[in-house]
């Protein structure tokens, strides 16, 4: 395939009957009461292929109960039901505010002991039916969807970086940094929608709206979205404007009433996941929980250092170009396994150098990528599938005319499947400029600057034209 076109059919792998027990043993497991209103997803896991298995036995005993090892694990109810308590393990705090401890669910995915999950976790934090029947019907209603060119989009929130002096340097340079990694880990499939938080970006809008701005893109689709950034256990931080801290809040998440769920979500930043804090809600709890807001949510438990989350969301990136597991908990899995094996010394160095100016202190990395691995919780069901490209045969040549492209007709095309031939020009070099004073002059900048990072459609055919 071209790196300048791209042949997709708007039809996807993301629901697909298989036969009984290929995907191996769905575990569900919670208090009783919320066991039993699990009825509706567990046919639907059931008709995908799994092996469904429920219990309101401990979640220990619940996992060793089962025939044979689990291939993925929905935990129903928040962290203070006795019996399904998340995992309590020790973390390598840089800060001497930073607890001694964390809570980790993807601990439970951890089957041979060796600090490295083997299969997904995820968490519907529930405290009654009612909420958990309204994130099932959320999950019901996500996977029933008609997939569109939408599900081949990521859109991506950047935070300021902050940090004062240095963060005005580490400005200048990230946005040319997230550019070279989406044209080098990025599946060249994937259409990305930008949202970077600092006043002089392009990519900036109206930073004052920017929460109503996203939320309205996610509302659209995408195969995922993501936050990086700074965040704490009810908030992500945007920036600070004169008046002060601009953050996405808890009323942000519970403002998304649409119909239709959001793509799962990941929020690369601290504290966002504490599901387990038993004061309040966390930010991820309330996207999920949000109506409209993500099917699905990953976020962390305690704070994240830049150099993980740098691994964690390219190794995503890359997991997604190399043969992507369809479900979101695989993928998540898959992504920081990916991760715990990386090494960038250039950038370790680079991070060490700058630790102590940023957050007061340099840390092994062995250690923070132990933490890592555990330290974000997926709430949600890990099964919940994504909207992936099948691969299609294609050949796109260069002639004297221009280009010419050909199309293998894939065998039994549903109903209403049509193939799109979209174009991507290469992806320009963004720099940093002057903010327009209004929101009208600064939309515009946005939009354009957008539209150069997708792709546009140059022919559309249906399933009866060669």
């Amino acid at each position: 395939m071209s790196m300048l076109k791209r042949l997709a059919l708007v039809c996807f792998a993301g629901v697909l009957s298989t036969s009984g027990g290929e995907r191996g043993i769905w575990l569900c497991v919670g208090p009783e009461s919320l066991v039993n209103e699990t009825a509706p997803l567990c046919e639907l896991r059931s008709a995908q292929g799994w092996k469904v298995e429920r219990s309101s036995m401990p979640l220990a005993e619940g996992i060793a109960a089962l025939p044979t090892k689990p291939a993925a694990i929905l935990i129903l109810a928040d962290d203070d039901s006795p019996g399904i308590e998340a995992a309590r393990l020790p973390y390598h705090g840089w800060l001497a505010k930073h607890p001694k401890e964390f809570a980790s669910d993807s601990m439970f995915g951890d089957l041979d002991h060796d600090g490295v999950p083997d299969v997904p976790v995820g968490r519907i934090p529930a405290h009654n039916p009612e909420e958990l029947a309204a994130v099932i019907r959320k999950i019901l209603a996500w996977e029933a969807r008609t997939p569109s060119p939408e599900d081949l989009s990521i859109p991506v929130w950047a935070g300021d970086p902050g940090f004062g002096r240095i963060g005005d340097v580490m400005a200048q340079v990230s946005l040319p940094f997230f550019m070279q990694r989406l044209r080098h880990e990025a599946p060249p499939w994937a259409g990305f929608w930008l949202m970077h938080s600092e006043p002089r970006s392009p990519f900036c809008g109206w930073v004052r709206d920017s929460a109503a701005t996203f939320n309205q893109r996610i509302g659209q689709g995408g195969l995922l979205s993501a936050m990086i950034g700074h965040g704490r256990n009810d908030s992500w931080w945007i920036t600070t404007l004169p008046s002060g801290p601009l953050r996405y809040r808890a009323e942000d998440a519970r403002s998304m009433m649409g119909a239709t769920p959001a793509p799962p979500h990941l929020v690369f930043a601290c504290r966002c996941g504490a599901f387990a804090d038993p004061e309040k809600a966390c930010l991820g709890e309330e996207m999920l929980f949000a109506p409209g807001g993500p099917v699905a949510c990953i976020a962390a438990s305690v704070d994240s250092h830049p150099i993980t989350n740098y691994y964690g969301s390219t190794s995503l990136l890359a997991c997604l170009r190399d043969e992507p597991a369809d479900t979101l908990g695989q993928l998540w899995v898959e992504s920081i396994r990916h991760a715990h094996s990386r090494r960038e010394l250039t950038k370790e160095l680079l991070v060490s150098a700058l630790e102590p100016f940023v957050i007061g202190t340099r840390n092994p990395v062995r250690d923070l990528k132990a933490d890592h691995l555990l330290i974000y919780n997926l709430l949600g069901d890990p099964a919940t599938q994504l909207f992936l490209p099948r691969p299609l045969r294609a050949q796109v040549l260069k002639v004297e005319e221009g280009w010419r492209w050909t199309v293998e007709k894939p065998e039994g095309l549903p109903a209403g499947a049509k193939l799109l031939v979209q174009q991507r020009v290469p992806l320009p070099n963004f720099r940093l400029g002057q903010p327009s004073p209004e929101a009208a002059g600064a939309m515009q900048v946005f939009r354009e600057a957008n539209a150069t990072l997708d792709f546009r459609t140059l022919r559309e055919l249906d399933s009866s034209q060669e």
